[in-house]
Parts: C-alpha cells; structure tokens; sequence
C-alpha cells in the first residue's frame, strides 16, 4: 500500500513519510487501552494492568477515549511528532487536536470529546499504559517531527 499511494496519493499531498503514518496509523486504536473497552470482555479483563473489574465502568466510545488520550494524556510522549517548519511556525493546540481527531476516529467520522466523559475514562489505571504503549510506538517507527 505504501508504494501504491506513496508517489500520488494522500500520503504524498500530506507530505508524510512511512515512518510518520506507521505511527499515526498504529496510534488509532489506542483507545482500547481503556477500562471501559476492556469491560466488554470480562473474563479477559487485564487485571494485571488496571487492577481487579470494578463493579460499574463507565460506557464510553473507545474512539473518543482514543482522543482524550492522544491530546491530554500522552502529550508529553507524542511531542517530538509536531516539529516547526523552516520559518519556525509550530504546530498550535487546535492542529494537534484536529490532527488526533482524524487519527482516532473510525469509519471516516471524525470523533468528538464528551466532556461529561473525561473525568470518568479512569486516566489514572489506563494513563501508563497508554504512555508507554504511545513511547513504545514511538520507539519503533522513530518518525521525524511533522512539520506545520
């Protein structure tokens, strides 16, 4: 798919290189690192990870847990993503936001914050695991910064 759409395609018109979307594409999911997506399974629940199955998990949209995560939890792992161009223009909270928006959302809808939600998602049993999930994806793609 790569060499298919890397010469002509919306790779190319977004000036992405493979190790950039590798990274934004293998960020998609990471919603799923979230109490209330691993509640669906209850025999699988990671209790090694996010201690025992409470007895009431919020419902939530992985998607937009995915959100939450990209732009207010892993901020600080994913900051050598956004680099400035050559006339120094950075990337502004509301890119990277928009950035993560089409990076967690599915099906070509563009996911929305529930505030009401954000408090809930439970940040403190999911936030490491979904920082090191982010820096370990990191790690392998070793994209450069996207500049603006």
């Amino acid at each position: 798919m790569w060499r298919r759409w890397r010469c002509c395609g919306p790779v190319a018109r977004l000036g992405l290189d493979r190790r950039q979307l590798g990274l934004l594409v293998a960020l998609h999911d990471i919603g799923k690192v979230t109490p209330a997506f691993q509640a669906k399974v209850p025999a699988h629940w990671p209790w090694q990870a996010l201690g025992p199955l409470p007895d009431a998990v919020v419902d939530s949209r992985y998607d937009a847990d995915g959100l939450i995560l990209l732009d207010r939890v892993c901020v600080d792992v994913l900051a050598l993503l956004f680099g400035a161009d050559a006339d120094g223009l950075e990337w502004d909270a509301n890119d990277r936001a928009q950035l993560w928006r089409a990076v967690a959302g599915h099906h070509g809808q563009l996911v929305e914050v529930d505030e009401t939600k954000v408090c809930a998602l439970n940040c403190a049993a999911c936030a490491p695991h979904a920082c090191a999930l982010a820096g370990l994806l990191f790690d392998v793609f070793r994209p450069p910064p996207i500049c603006v």
